[in-house]
């Protein structure tokens, strides 16, 4: 049996708040940061097994506030230090996924050296670009609730795609490039007094959109090595990378599944399905 967008929620809802009292103050909080508040969760005791649930809360959130259905929590020494969800289309931004934006929230109000070492929770296993800024961040493993299958079968998303192509693509040893700027439509390799891809791509999305038609990137120089992060990211904006382009060698940290809210992840994704913002996910 189907079920529709109300009853979902309520589901949900009764599968991730013991109480009610609070849930629509929660949901109707304008940010992610007031929607955090709004749990009342003591972040310095924090037990680490309520994580997950934590991540599934606020991809609920992100849900009914026009997100995607993609949340996450960091924690390290059963503290929360970050939390984020997807909001891709909200920003225009195909970067701005659910962990992507803890680890940037991380940075903004931690040392690196909070982050080493900590467990990254999230509400599905993730794709390869948050993967990759995890690895860069220092994450130590990364605990999952919905798989890729659950993603593709519940929501409609496909990012084993993306898993897929860059198992295709040689590792390099070189290091990566740091320095990029915007020509036209083209993102151009500088040797230096350039930015970061991170930034040069960001910016050209938010003004052209998540997948804008045109972009490309330069693939004069030889031997380009991008990071995970900035590979699978230029993947997610829709641009069609030359061969010629590696990928710097990573290490995958230590992946672990949580299956306890696993039918209440599937359900956030159904919701999702009818009532979020589809946006396209290019190869």
């Amino acid at each position: 049996m189907t079920l529709d967008a109300l009853e979902l929620q309520v589901l949900i809802k009764k599968a991730l708040f013991k109480s009610q009292k609070g849930v629509d103050s929660f949901i109707a909080s304008a940010t992610i940061d007031d929607a955090f508040l709004n749990l009342q969760i003591d972040t310095d005791g924090f037990d680490s097994k309520h994580a997950m649930k934590l991540a599934l809360q606020l991809t609920f959130w992100s849900v009914l506030n026009g997100g995607g259905p993609f949340g996450a929590v960091i924690v390290k020494n059963d503290r929360i230090i970050s939390y984020g969800s997807n909001h891709v289309v909200k920003h225009s931004d195909p970067t701005d996924h659910g962990e992507v934006n803890a680890l940037r929230r991380a940075f903004l109000h931690a040392k690196q050296s909070d982050v080493m070492g900590a467990t990254l929770f999230t509400s599905t296993y993730p794709c390869p670009m948050c993967c990759g800024l995890a690895i860069d961040s220092g994450i130590d493993q990364i605990v999952y609730c919905n798989t890729e299958l659950d993603a593709e079968t519940h929501g409609g998303f496909k990012d084993q795609i993306f898993w897929e192509k860059v198992n295709t693509v040689a590792q390099s040893q070189a290091s990566s490039l740091t320095h990029f700027r915007m020509d036209g439509n083209s993102i151009v390799v500088l040797p230096d007094n350039g930015e970061s891809l991170d930034i040069v791509l960001r910016r050209y999305c938010q003004v052209h959109g998540v997948e804008p038609k045109g972009l490309r990137f330069d693939s004069h120089v030889e031997n380009i090595a991008l990071s995970l992060y900035e590979y699978t990211a230029l993947h997610w904006a829709g641009v069609d990378l030359p061969k010629s382009v590696g990928i710097k060698s990573f290490s995958l940290p230590k992946f672990v599944q949580d299956c306890d809210f696993q039918h209440v992840g599937q359900s956030i994704f159904q919701l999702f399905k009818q009532i979020g913002d589809d946006y396209g996910q290019k190869c």
